[in-house]
């Protein structure tokens, strides 16, 4: 995430500071989404993503931080479905993200035509784990079976939920990030194959540091590990229909 946070001041916040923490933790690429867009108002916060992630591709930076847009219901279905804002977004965005909780919004029922143009397009949609129902993101998973879901920020005590959503659902995909379960990467390699988890920091909020040692020393094959690392975000990314 990139842009200031309304807590005591983050350890980094703009899209330069987010590229040192990269080379220093030798990640090549990032998905990211800016604060503004979250905790403010979604097109001010697109908007200012894509002005700062311009402003470092000018510097030599280039497609190393890929853009994810917030969308929500104030500026959907029906300004967001214009010509121009679904242009925006099947041209421009990597992923989207939804925040229903904090922005007091049903996942479900109140993004129908969006997730219907999301789904078309095969554009990824990530979800904080506490910030849906799971009633609701269940009825997401099984009205638009092509568009890939993925659960973030998930904690402990987690794998009944994800494991029931893995078995009925073939979009559904893991977050890594939070994924505190013990040996749980190795429980998703096991029972669902690693082509359902995707790798992610959730900095600047925490150090990266853990995240990778995760991935690095799970007892899974390299193989598996690639996967999880940058193969399988790579994957959905590319079945985006530009």
């Amino acid at each position: 995430m990139l842009g200031k946070w309304h807590a005591p001041k983050l350890y980094f916040d703009s899209a330069r500071e987010l590229l040192s923490e990269m080379d220093y933790h030798n990640i090549e690429k990032a998905l990211v989404f800016h604060s503004l867009a979250w905790q403010y108002d979604p097109d001010t916060g697109n908007r200012k993503l894509l002005e700062e992630i311009e402003n470092v591709n000018s510097k030599g930076m280039h497609e190393r931080l890929l853009p994810v847009f917030v969308i929500a219901p104030w500026n959907t279905p029906s300004e967001m479905m214009d010509g121009e804002s679904t242009k925006e977004i099947r041209t421009r965005a990597y992923a989207v993200r939804v925040f229903p909780r904090d922005q007091n919004f049903l996942f479900s029922k109140w993004l129908h035509p969006v997730l219907e143009f999301l789904e078309g397009i095969r554009m990824p949609v990530f979800i904080n784990y506490d910030q849906v129902d799971f009633r609701d993101l269940d009825k997401v998973l099984a009205s638009y079976p092509e568009l890939p879901v993925i659960i973030s920020n998930t904690g402990y005590r987690i794998c009944r939920f994800l494991f029931t959503l893995f078995k009925k659902y073939k979009n559904f995909y893991l977050e890594t990030s939070t994924f505190f379960s013990y040996e749980g990467i190795e429980e998703v390699c096991k029972k669902f194959g690693a082509e359902r988890m995707v790798f992610a920091t959730r900095m600047p909020f925490i150090d990266p540091g853990g995240m990778l040692a995760r991935i690095i020393y799970a007892d899974i094959t390299e193989e598996e590990k690639q996967l999880i690392a940058r193969g399988n975000i790579e994957r959905l990314i590319s079945e985006i229909r530009r």
